[in-house]
């Protein structure tokens, strides 16, 4: 199982592993690449995928859609 519409942020592939059944959870199944998927801290969507390294967790992400309905 895979998370659809966020790339692995080192081959641009759609196929980052959300199963722990199948590999490690952030994996790419294209590459291997680790990937954190970073999800909107509001609605829970994913908006994109990063390096295990550069995930902060203390940092508010924010969808477009959300970011949307806190500006205006």
């Amino acid at each position: 199982i895979v998370e659809s519409d966020v790339p692995c942020c080192d081959c641009d592939e759609e196929y980052i592993c959300i199963d722990e059944e199948i590999a490690p959870i952030g994996t790419c199944l294209n590459c291997g690449a680790s990937n954190t998927i970073i999800y909107c801290t509001h609605c829970n969507c994913p908006i994109e995928a990063i390096p295990q390294e550069h995930f902060d967790d203390e940092q508010i992400y924010c969808c477009d859609y959300c970011n949307d309905k806190l500006t205006n």
